[in-house]
Parts: structure tokens; C-alpha cells; sequence
């Protein structure tokens, strides 16, 4: 995820005490981009309850607030779906596997992460469809990824301010191919408790089909939540203070 990246790379900021132990990687090391992704994991765990100076949230477990995914009538999931007070666990014991990094000519990165398993629980509101059955139901979920694999890419560009040059992410895309999924939804179909488990059954036996039909939506509203934290912290800090030349 962005938000590793964002963490691992920071060294030094002006105004900005960091905790020891944050690897510095200079940007005119042939091996940039392998410095930058070996220390991930190490810096990512000395942000995970939080840093208010730079305005880090805590990441274990990240809080959203509201997560909004359309329906797409054509698809065998026709559901607006609506996540409230949702909690993200599992973030902080991802690894990149694979990622190459430049500040140049064309800024951005591209990284292979792999998480063991992402547990999404909160409160949900689905209206519409899941296969044959209407719904229009609202409870507690627990929706599970298990060795979820993502492509991450972000394009960034420099911009100064007060004579310093400053990095923005202009924009980031991500691609989830989980390899199972689990979706647990209380009070799905309240008024029978039989059709209640058949949807369960149906739902969790087609996981990763039912996954496809959203897979977009997720993708964007998870793509523009890392973005956003990104921006924040590298708007407070120069770009030489983060990547030393």
C-alpha cells in the first residue's frame, strides 16, 4: 500500500523528530529502489500505532470513517454498498515483494505487495441485488482477503513552495486479486432466517466471483484513501529531507 511506502522512506524532516531506526535511502543510489524496499516493513511497524507530527493516523487497525461503492447494474452484483466505522486489520504484515522507484523524468513507483490476510469489520448498508435475491439490509460485517496480492502504481510530481521542492501523487491506481475471500454479513435477510443462510452459502461459495463484480469499486475508494494520507505527509516535508540526494 501507498501508506507503506510513505513511512518506510522517511529519514530526516525539517521540524520533524523522527523515531530512530528509520533507514535514510539516498535517491542517487544505483539501488534506490531495492534500499527503499528493503526497509519498508522495519519503518512501516514504527508508524503502526501512529505519528501526529506528520499527521499519521494509526494503521493497525486503519480507521475509515465512510467507504461508498456504487452497484453496477449489469453485474451479478447489483448492490450499493455503504461501510460506516470500518477498521482495516492486517495491513501492517504485508510485504513487498517487488518495486522500482524514481524521482526523475517519470516520478512514480510500481510494488508488488502481498498480505497475508486484510479483515475489513465495521458497520454495512447493501441495496439492491446479490445473484437471484433482493436486499436491502443493514448490520455488522466481517469481510476477509486471504493472501490478497496487489499491484500498486502512483505517478508523483514536484512542485515548490518557499523555495523548496515538495512531492505530490498525482494519481494511484491499485490492483486486488485476493485468493479467497470471506464475507460474513449479520442481519442480512432478518425476516427468514432459511433464505438468510442460503444467501450466506451462496454468497460465500461464489466469493470470488461476486468479488470481480466490485472489485473496481474497492480498488478506487482504497486507492483514494491511501493517496489522501500520502499528499498530507509529504506536503510537510521537503523532498531533499525525505530522498537525500
Amino acid at each position: 500500500m501507498i501508506i507503506l511506502t510513505v513511512l518506510a522512506v522517511l529519514g530526516s524532516a525539517s521540524g520533524v523528530k523522527l523515531p530512530d531506526g528509520i533507514v535514510l535511502c539516498r535517491r542517487s543510489d544505483p539501488n534506490f529502489s531495492e534500499c527503499v524496499r528493503a526497509n519498508l516493513m522495519s519503518g512501516l511497524q514504527k508508524f503502526k500505532n501512529g505519528y501526529k507530527p506528520l499527521g499519521v493516523p494509526v494503521l493497525e487497525p486503519f480507521f475509515i470513517k465512510k467507504m461508498e461503492i456504487s452497484q453496477a447494474p449489469t453485474k451479478a452484483v447489483a448492490v450499493s454498498q455503504k461501510y460506516t466505522n470500518l477498521y482495516v486489520h492486517g495491513m501492517t504484515r504485508s510485504n513487498v515483494t517487488k518495486m522500482k522507484f524514481t524521482l526523475e523524468k517519470n516520478c512514480g513507483w510500481v510494488m508488488d505487495v502481498q498480505s497475508p490476510q486484510i479483515n475489513l469489520i465495521g458497520d454495512y448498508e447493501l441495496r439492491g441485488k446479490i445473484l437471484m435475491f433482493p436486499l436491502n439490509a443493514h448490520g455488522r460485517c466481517n469481510i476477509t482477503l486471504t493472501n490478497l496480492h496487489h499491484r500498486q502504481i502512483m505517478k508523483c510530481e514536484q512542485y515548490k513552495k518557499n523555495d523548496k521542492t515538495y512531492l505530490k501523487f498525482a494519481n494511484y491506481t491499485i490492483e486486488m486479486n485476493p485468493e479467497s475471500i470471506h464475507y460474513d454479513f449479520s442481519n442480512i435477510f432478518p425476516a427468514n432466517k432459511q433464505i438468510q443462510a442460503e444467501i450466506r452459502k451462496m454468497v460465500n461459495e461464489n466469493s470470488l466471483v461476486l468479488f470481480n463484480d466490485v472489485r473496481v469499486g474497492f480498488q478506487e475508494a482504497f486507492s483514494i484513501f491511501h493517496m489522501d494520507i500520502a499528499n498530507l505527509v509529504f506536503s510537510k516535508i521537503p523532498m531533499d529531507d525525505v530522498f537525500t540526494p
